[in-house]
């Protein structure tokens, strides 16, 4: 039988939010130890929890009463619906949300890492956790991951311009034309600011000059 949505929370969610707080990063330090996205070819992620849904709308609605970010609230039920239609369901076969234990977090984290980055594995570590801790006191029993920590983020230093490089950069840019006052003008929004390409390409350029800086 079909779980029907929230009518609040489905409005709650559907809310434009103001962040609470605006965090900068440090630009002098960003450039050096910022990972790059591992390249993935996209597949849609089975979402449909079945047996195991009422659950997860319950702990959205209690994060949505708790004055979460919609975002927040989606992030943190896409990682336990997916838990849940990609391991707990055809791999165990348990039908309850108590059935589940630290060994099904273990053996799930574990796919996650061969499969994903460090950070985005303990992301979907931590997300899972918090929801069978906050499931396990709503039912007055003992929390099933007790004692789990989440993996280790491993961070590479990632290759930066030397300054030679940058002034060769520079003088290829150098120029009166439109592209070149372009570029430069690229060029120095990098610099300034350790902006990520997809981030200056999507902010508020038009197609002509997203297609050059792409």
């Amino acid at each position: 039988m079909a779980v029907q949505a929230d009518p609040y929370l489905s409005a709650y969610l559907r809310k434009p939010r103001i962040p609470d707080t605006v965090v900068v990063p440090e630009t002098g330090d960003q450039s050096k130890t910022m990972l790059p996205p591992r390249r993935r070819r996209r597949v849609p992620k089975d979402l449909d929890a079945g047996p195991l849904e009422a659950e997860v709308g319950s702990f959205a609605l209690h994060m949505a009463a708790e004055g979460k970010a919609p975002r927040t609230i989606r992030t943190y039920t896409e990682a336990v619906r997916w838990f849940a239609a990609a391991y707990v369901l055809p791999q165990t076969g348990n039908r309850r949300w108590e059935q589940v234990d630290k060994a099904d977090l273990r053996r799930w984290t574990a796919r996650l890492l061969g499969e994903y980055s460090t950070a985005y594995a303990g992301n979907q570590f931590r997300a899972v956790r918090r929801f069978l801790r906050w499931l396990a006191v709503e039912d007055d029993r003992p929390d099933p991951v007790r004692g789990l920590r989440a993996p280790t983020v491993k961070v590479s230093l990632v290759p930066v311009f030397t300054s030679g490089e940058l002034s060769a950069l520079r003088r290829v840019c150098q120029g009166r034309s439109f592209a070149g006052r372009r570029d430069a003008a690229i060029l120095a929004v990098f610099e300034a600011t350790g902006i990520r390409l997809s981030e200056l390409a999507e902010s508020g350029t038009t197609p002509a000059t997203r297609s050059a800086v792409t």
